[in-house]
């Protein structure tokens, strides 16, 4: 074997174990939800769906969905203090208890809505063409710190909304979440509003996109180039 094909084969050798997408390192860092684009609809038996068109969410104050804030949920379904916060690694449903004595706890106050009323958020992504679709199965999944029930406006404590269970009244999908608040209680507040936020802790897992393997073929190719066998002149 001459020198200059030895050289070519360890330099083909060194470019597929380089390159091999199996020797990279994965990505550590969870999908910033903030990179994605959403639909909202608010479904209530008997009434028409209420829905925020695809929107970009954004971090930190005001929320994405509050109050008057213009929008069709905004303006048609939300009480006062309440709202839907989109940040980079959960999602926010502040609550208000506006209804009936919470069956199972006189303390708290129910919805208001029908027991069967739900938000339901839907992530999509870029289809890199102009255009979007639905995000990718599996890649939305409940993040470390799971589900916190909040006080919006007190001391942090685990037992303002009561009645949320994880694959019941809160559903975690392919690419969309679901809550059920209509058979929610949120802890009476007596001399401020009756308020109660549910933080849904959420990863879009980042699927690495393996841009090695077209170098890894190129690797290959040279490969084979090398230790083929010389024609006979």
């Amino acid at each position: 074997m001459s020198m200059k094909r030895f050289h070519g084969i360890l330099a083909s050798l060194v470019c597929i174990i380089g390159l091999n997408p199996a020797s990279a390192t994965a990505a550590d860092e969870p999908g910033n939800l903030l990179d994605y684009l959403y639909t909202v609809t608010f479904i209530e038996p008997g009434f028409t769906d209420v829905v925020n068109p695809l929107f970009t969410p954004t971090s930190g104050d005001p929320h994405d969905i509050f109050r008057f804030d213009g929008s069709p949920i905004g303006n048609g379904v939300m009480l006062s203090g309440e709202s839907i916060d989109i940040e980079p690694l959960s999602i926010a449903f502040t609550l208000r208890g506006d209804g009936s004595t919470y069956p199972l706890n006189l303390a708290y106050q129910t919805t208001g809505f029908d027991p069967e009323a739900r938000y339901r958020i839907e992530l999509f992504e870029s289809d890199g063409g102009g255009g979007v679709i639905p995000l990718a199965s599996d890649r939305l999944v409940l993040g470390p710190a799971g589900v916190e029930v909040n006080q919006s406006s007190g001391t942090p404590s685990l037992d303002t909304i009561l009645g949320v269970e994880l694959g019941d009244e809160l559903v975690i999908g392919d690419n969309f979440i679901e809550l059920t608040v209509g058979t929610l209680g949120v802890l009476e507040d007596f001399g401020n509003d009756d308020l109660g936020t549910l933080t849904v802790n959420l990863e879009a897992v980042v699927i690495p996109v393996p841009a090695a393997l077209p170098l890894m073929a190129c690797g290959l190719a040279v490969f084979g180039l090398f230790i083929r066998k010389k024609p006979i002149s």
